[in-house]
C-alpha cells in the first residue's frame, strides 16, 4: 500500500459516519442493533451513540443532536486538516529524501532536484521556521546539502553509494534514517540470521537465553557498546518486573499448562503459536498413515519428531547426552 493511499484510506475512515459492525463494537453494542431497533440503515453513528446514552430523557437527546453533530463536524475537519499537512511534510522532504537510495540512478537524481527545488516546498524555498526537525538538520548541515546539491547535477546520474564514495556522508545519514527504522526489512533479517546462527551452535538454548542473546546483539550493533553497570542494571530490574507481571498474568489466567508458562512471554517474538502445535502433530500423522491422528505412544511420537526434526545424510553431535539415553533414541 503506497503512502497516498494510506492516507486516502484514513481520510475516508475519519469522515465516514457510517455505524457498521466495526463502530458498533466500539459503542459495546451487537453487530445487528441498527436492524434489532428498527432504525434507518444511514444513521450517523453520533446519533446512535446519543440515543443509547441511558442518563438522558429523549427530550435531552433531540436537544443536544445538532450541536453535537457540529462538534463532531469540527474534530473531523481539524484531524483532517492536520492529517493533510503531515502527509506534505512527509511528502515534500521524508519521501523524497528516501528516493535519493533508489538503486535506478535516474529516480534518484529526480528525487534529490524535487528535494531541493520543488515549487513552493523544496528544501531551498522554505524559511527555517517552516521547517521539521529533519529539514533544519539537513539546512543546517553545509557537508550534507553540498552533496545532495552535487548529487542532483552530476552526469551521467550514479547510485548514492557510488562515484568512490563522494556522496558516502549523505549515504550514511539516508540509510541510518530509513534503514534504521523499527521493523525495517535488514534489521529483520537480520535478527532472523543471528537466531538461527546461535541454534546452530548451542541446540539445547532456551527461549530465555535466546531472547537475552539478541537483544544484546542488536543493542550493541545500535550503540557500540553496553550501557554503564549502574543504568543497566535499573533496565535489567524493569524488565524483570514485565516479564513478571506477564507470567503472573498467564498464572491467573489458567489457560495454559504449567509447564508452558515460562517460555510463554518469549513465544510470540520468535512467531510461534499454538498453529505451530498443531502443524506438527498433522506432520507426525501423515508420518505414520493417520490423516485423523490418534492416541499414539511417547515412542511413536518420538521417532516422529525426530524425523520431523532431523535432516537425512546430516552428522549430529549430542556431547551432553548419556550411552543410555543415546541407545533408546537411535535404535
Amino acid at each position: 500500500m503506497s503512502l497516498d493511499v494510506l492516507f486516502q484510506t484514513a481520510t475516508k475512515i475519519l469522515t465516514s459516519t457510517e455505524c457498521d459492525a466495526y463502530t458498533l463494537g466500539h459503542l459495546g453494542l451487537p453487530a445487528d442493533y441498527i436492524a434489532t431497533q428498527g432504525l434507518r440503515p444511514d444513521i450517523h453513528w453520533v446519533e446512535v451513540a446519543l440515543r443509547t446514552s441511558p442518563r438522558l430523557s429523549a427530550a435531552e437527546q433531540d436537544e443536544l443532536l445538532p450541536s453535537l453533530h457540529e462538534f463532531n463536524k469540527k474534530i473531523v475537519y481539524r484531524t483532517q486538516g492536520h492529517l493533510g499537512l503531515n502527509l506534505i511534510s512527509i511528502f515534500r522532504t521524508t519521501w523524497m529524501s528516501a528516493a535519493m537510495l533508489n538503486p535506478d540512478p535516474q529516480v534518484a537524481q529526480e528525487a534529490a532536484n524535487k528535494l531541493l527545488w520543488q515549487p513552493s516546498v523544496g528544501i531551498l524555498r522554505l524559511r527555517l521556521d517552516q521547517c521539521t526537525p529533519f529539514e533544519r538538520c539537513l539546512l543546517t548541515s553545509t557537508g550534507l546539502m553540498q552533496q545532495i546539491e552535487d548529487f542532483a547535477s552530476i552526469k551521467p546520474p550514479v547510485q548514492l553509494w557510488r562515484c568512490n564514495g563522494h556522496f558516502s556522508d549523505l549515504f550514511y545519514f539516508l540509510a541510518n534514517r530509513f534503514l534504521g527504522a523499527l521493523g525495517h526489512v535488514l534489521d529483520t533479517e537480520s535478527v532472523h540470521a543471528q537466531w538461527k546462527w546461535i541454534e546452530v551452535n548451542r541446540h539445547g538454548i532456551k527461549f530465555k537465553l535466546l531472547n537475552v542473546l539478541v537483544k544484546l546483539r542488536f543493542y550493541r550493533f545500535t550503540n557500540h557498546r553496553l550501557p554503564p553497570s549502574e543504568q543497566l542494571r535499573h533496565q535489567v530490574e524493569e524488565i524483570q518486573r514485565g516479564h513478571l507481571a506477564r507470567y503472573n498474568a498467564l498464572v491467573v489466567g489458567g489457560d495454559m499448562h504449567p509447564a508452558m508458562l515460562r517460555d510463554a512471554p518469549y513465544l510470540s517474538r520468535f512467531n510461534l503459536r499454538a498453529t505451530d502445535a498443531a502443524l506438527i502433530r498433522d506432520v507426525d500423522r501423515a508420518a505414520v498413515g493417520k490423516p485423523n491422528g490418534s492416541a499414539k505412544s511417547p515412542d511413536i511420537t518420538l521417532s516422529n519428531y525426530i524425523r520431523f526434526l532431523f535432516k537425512s545424510q546430516h552428522m549430529y553431535s549430542f556431547p551432553k547426552l548419556d550411552p543410555a539415553t543415546r541407545r533408546n533414541i537411535f535404535w
